[in-house]
């Protein structure tokens, strides 16, 4: 019995080769969106939860440092949820646009809007770069970072983050009719980012910048948020993924094989 390379661990591997028979359009997003989901897990999780408790003062704390990983985490969050959406959308034309989908649904294609939301979600984040300050600053060195007095209270800085909020798509009412995977995945993303929205637009209207402590509800509620929008970022690929036939049977055989060897030995 033949093992393939799908029986790696990272089942993202197997997307990537082709190895589980979905066509070249497909591979291209479940790809892209495992690479955006991959760098918010090292930047927001390993660097930003890991590193920050059980290594004080290293090199994430200088303050350059701490401002390029958050801005590319926002970048990749922002990403991450883009590509769902046009490969969402690009399952929608496959499934009800028969006359469109030889068009559309092609690698290149894929590539192309891969290509372009990336390039542009990139760009639009490079602002975020000047909204944050050093923390506090040891022998000329400047470490950690922090949002900027004005971000809370300039109008230019309130339009901006408005304007990300409004760019982190929320509704898909059309597509969500077409199949019950695109439901699943449409349902999985509001519920995952409600807490986070909702707490932002009372953190907007309440005008309360500031936390009492770590017991503080409006702490526990946007850092509970936080958690969830992470969340967002890694199950819709999963989703995508566990749904295709293929990959399934590919999940059973790995399943299997350990017992499978075992009796063979």
């Amino acid at each position: 019995m033949g093992v393939r390379l799908c029986l790696n661990p990272s089942l993202y591997l197997c997307v990537a080769m082709d190895l589980c028979g979905l066509s070249k359009c497909i591979t291209r997003y479940l790809v892209a969106m495992s690479v955006a989901d991959l760098i918010v897990v090292i930047i927001s999780v390993i660097f930003g939860r890991i590193v920050e408790f059980y290594f004080p003062n290293s090199f994430v704390y200088l303050s350059p440092i701490c401002v390029l990983l958050n801005v590319l985490d926002l970048a990749a969050r922002t990403i991450s949820v883009w590509l769902t959406v046009a490969f969402t959308f690009d399952r929608y034309v496959a499934i009800c646009c028969q006359n469109l989908k030889k068009k559309y649904c092609t690698g290149k294609t894929a590539c192309t809007v891969i290509a372009s939301f990336s390039l542009f979600f990139l760009v639009q984040h490079i602002p975020w770069y000047f909204a944050y300050e050093p923390l506090y600053i040891i022998d000329s060195m400047p470490w950690g970072c922090t949002m900027i007095k004005s971000f809370v209270t300039a109008l230019p800085w309130v339009v901006f983050d408005l304007l990300n909020l409004i760019l982190t798509p929320r509704a898909r009412n059309r597509l969500r009719k077409s199949i019950i995977l695109l439901f699943a995945v449409s349902a999985n993303f509001i519920l995952l980012w409600m807490t986070y929205v909702l707490y932002y637009l009372y953190w907007r209207i309440s005008k309360r910048y500031y936390f009492k402590g770590i017991d503080d509800p409006a702490y526990i509620t946007w850092r509970t948020g936080f958690m969830l929008q992470l969340l967002s970022s890694c199950t819709n690929t999963c989703i995508y993924a566990v749904t295709q036939t293929k990959f399934r049977e590919e999940i059973k055989k790995a399943v299997k094989f350990p017992y499978i060897l075992i009796l063979r030995l």
